[in-house]
């Protein structure tokens, strides 16, 4: 089974495994491929994330060439979780300088409790 996993910069990792693999032996060798720990990995498919690590590719519902998002977990007030809207306003807020780019290049001054609308509208 060719399964194909695309990260958010855009990179794809291509893996040959056999259809009776489990998740966390994907998420080991796709930790040989990308580079990302397993520990940090979020995997999904078709709008939904696969986190029962004993299942396999054919009981998570996975076919020939299936194309899967491969994210890294983020820790925000020690809550891990896929990178998502919400953890990338609470890391803009938390850095000042970040905070400052993204004011230079909008076109109006972007307040910090506007950042939420800012980053779901876009």
């Amino acid at each position: 089974m060719r399964l194909t996993f695309v990260n958010d910069l855009g990179q794809s990792f291509v893996v040959e495994i056999d259809p009776d693999m489990e998740l966390e032996n994907v998420m080991a060798l796709l930790e040989a491929e990308s580079g990302l720990p397993a520990s940090e990995q979020s995997i999904s498919f078709d709008g939904r994330e696969l986190s029962n690590p004993k299942s396999t590719m054919l009981e998570l519902g996975l076919g020939e060439d299936a194309i899967l998002l491969l994210r890294r977990k983020v820790v925000v007030a020690g809550r891990a979780g896929a990178q998502d809207a919400e953890m990338m306003r609470l890391q803009l807020l938390g850095n000042p300088s970040l905070m400052r780019q993204l004011q230079a290049i909008q076109r109006w001054p972007l307040l910090p409790n506007q950042i939420p609308r800012a980053l779901l509208s876009s």
